[in-house]
């Protein structure tokens, strides 16, 4: 019998005799004095014997009659990389169990620094401790498939870092890659700069309780953690801290934080079912790519609107202070294919409402694209007039070819919506068909405007999604599962190929229109209701009207007037026959003096035909030199013909 076989007969024969005897039996240490030395019965000689012996061991607290069991400790604890079996260390079921830093000496200042328990090893579990009074950190998790769970980390004798995850002793040491480890309900409260710090990968972060950090609540760095049901609050910075590369981001709640709510960087990330509310600045802040946002509620963040604008049904909580100000999301320059919402409704819509400064802000040039938001509920928010506002400027006004730069590419929103009445419903409800024109973009989606919102915003205050369209040969219609009828108001989004996103349409509401030019006949006087220009000028009421609301706004030409800015030139001339002011090519239908050289462009495009003809002896109202001799065209002896001298035989008259 060889030696391999003799041996493999003794330990059967072991196993047989003394069933008793089990490797999957852990060994059990008993704790018996709170003193930090190499004594009989400490934590510290415990833990040295359990990695030195063979086999797995639990370590646990015996009975006390006292209040509390704390040990002071003289220098950190560790589970070394050798360690030779797994342990399990849990404090004591009867009272609270407590490892004391405050004896210790070093450098701490950066997360992994002066830990108080070290844990190099893999497999590891430590449960139910409470960490107080150390300026660096708690548990350091350093090995892999570690398990911390129940623990406590007090405020009044706060740790820096209480809990810590990381794999700064990676390139030295392979397997030290601090991957697969478990950090669950735990409870950090008050004093820590960064209460949870992960930068390593694959871990799962669950059902966590971080309350009133000093600094960032949470960093969660690395890559495809798992970051579930935690509780992220009242913090005095960041509540979350998202970095590294696809992680999964679920039904966490983040709120009542003094700076944003969530920070995202890096790519790739998912973050879905979660709360964020009540934060003092933006809800989410990104400045990453490659980043799902699906199925979270976003609300209250950035503080509290003044009394007298709280919408009625908003019953907060809110969060106010000095330095209040944010967004529900802020997408900053440079970010780009972020997703927020999506295709499937039940599944990717975020609820983002009550939000100071607005719902959406996307900052930056050409350079920050790829922001597709769809099928989301974007409403009751205060502040931007613009419920998806690019650039943070409010409304950006369609212009003409879109040729106009900045984030998503300033996508034009839709140009045009005709309601078009069908056959009443069998109970005389009348119904009513969309369909409408986008010059630009691929792709809509149109929703139902909330009425709390269509009493106070021209654009947007998306409540309900109804129906997405493709925009074909510049044309669409939308299909809702029911007919609209009359006070059915509705918003529209455009986006284009690549996911850009316009800012929402003008709402429209539905109602008879008589003359049909999207205008209601509840907007119009009497004598406009069959004529869909009412003042003649060539340009159909809906172009000058381009909210639809019966009204001559700011930047708008005037429906009832042809010639707005009354200059001697009606609108259509201004513009072209367009409607739109073209800087450079067209005359400004609002200003009577485009040029500002004191003459009115009437005057200068003397037969008012909207081109500049110098054979007749006109002026260009886009020139305040229409001959660029130096001399302005008010000032010069002949304003047609290039005349520096002002020789008077080139003009009959004589120049000033």
């Amino acid at each position: 019998m060889s030696n391999n076989m003799k041996k493999l007969f003794l330990i059967l024969s072991a196993l047989t005799l003394f069933p008793s005897l089990s490797w999957a039996d852990p060994i059990l240490r008993t704790v018996r004095t709170d003193e930090d030395s190499v004594g009989h019965g400490t934590l510290r000689l415990l833990l040295q014997s359990a990695c030195d012996d063979d086999g797995d061991d639990d370590i646990v607290f015996g009975h006390t009659r006292l209040n509390e069991i704390r040990i002071i400790l003289d220098s950190p604890l560790v589970i070394p990389q050798d360690c030779r079996g797994l342990v399990t260390i849990t404090g004591s079921s009867e009272v609270e169990t407590i490892l004391d830093g405050s004896r210790l000496e070093g450098p701490g200042r950066i997360p992994g620094q002066l830990c108080l328990l070290n844990v190099y090893s893999n497999r590891h579990k430590i449960r139910n401790f409470t960490f107080v009074d150390s300026e660096g950190s708690g548990v350091c998790l350093f090995g892999q498939e570690n398990e911390v769970s129940k623990n406590k980390f007090n405020g009044n004798a706060a740790v820096k870092y209480p809990i810590v995850v990381s794999q700064v002793f990676s390139r030295q040491f392979p397997q030290m890659n601090g991957q697969g480890n478990t950090v669950a309900n735990n409870t950090v409260l008050g004093g820590s700069e960064i209460g949870l710090w992960v930068d390593s990968n694959e871990n799962s972060i669950k059902e966590n309780s971080v309350e009133e950090a000093w600094g960032v609540s949470i960093h969660l760095g690395g890559r495809e953690n798992d970051f579930s049901g935690n509780r992220v609050s009242s913090g005095q910075g960041t509540g979350l801290e998202l970095a590294g590369a696809s992680n999964q981001v679920t039904k966490n709640t983040i709120k009542n934080n003094r700076g944003d709510g969530v920070v995202i960087t890096g790519s790739g990330h998912e973050f879905s079912e979660n709360e964020v509310s009540a934060n003092l600045l933006n809800g989410i802040s990104i400045q990453a790519h490659d980043i799902t946002l699906t199925q979270n509620e976003i609300v209250h963040n950035g503080g509290c609107p003044n009394q007298n604008e709280i919408l009625e049904s908003d019953d907060g909580p809110c969060f106010n202070d000095f330095g209040a100000g944010g967004f529900g999301i802020e997408v900053n320059r440079g970010s780009h294919d972020i997703l927020i919402g999506g295709q499937n409704l039940a599944f990717s819509r975020n609820l983002i409402q009550y939000n100071l400064l607005g719902g959406i802000v996307v900052l930056g040039g050409r350079e920050t694209n790829a922001i597709q938001i769809e099928q989301n509920t974007i409403s009751k928010n205060y502040g931007s007039a613009a419920s998806i506002d690019l650039l943070e400027d409010g409304i950006t006004l369609n212009d003409a070819g879109d040729g106009d730069e900045g984030p998503n590419h300033l996508l034009n929103f839709v140009d045009y919506v005709r309601v078009v009445p069908l056959i009443p419903a069998p109970d005389g409800q009348d119904r009513y068909w969309v369909w409408g024109l986008s010059r630009h973009g691929h792709f809509l989606d149109a929703y139902t405007v909330d009425p709390e919102d269509a009493d106070r915003l021209d654009h947007g205050g998306a409540d309900e999604f109804v129906d997405a369209a493709e925009i074909v040969h510049q044309a669409f219609h939308i299909d809702p599962n029911d007919y609209f009828t009359t006070g059915d108001q509705l918003t529209f989004l455009v986006r284009d190929n690549d996911g850009n996103t316009s800012e929402f349409s003008s709402n429209i509401e539905i109602g008879p229109d008589e003359d049909g030019d999207g205008i209601l006949n509840r907007f119009e006087d009497n004598h406009d209701q069959e004529n869909g220009d009412a003042d003649g000028d060539g340009l159909p009421d809906s172009v000058e009207d381009r909210n639809l609301n019966g009204r001559c706004d700011a930047g708008e030409t005037c429906a009832d007037n042809a010639d707005t800015d009354r200059d001697g030139l009606s609108d259509f001339v201004e513009t072209h026959g367009d409607g739109f002011y073209n800087r450079g090519f067209d005359t400004n239908p609002l200003n009577a003096d485009t040029d500002g050289d004191g003459l009115p462009d009437g005057r200068e495009d003397a037969n008012h035909n909207g081109i500049w003809e110098a054979t007749l002896g006109e002026t260009s109202p886009l020139s305040i030199d229409s001959d660029r001799d130096g001399r302005s065209d008010t000032h010069d002896s002949c304003s047609f013909i290039f005349n520096p001298g002002q020789e008077d035989w080139y003009c009959d008259t004589v120049g000033a």
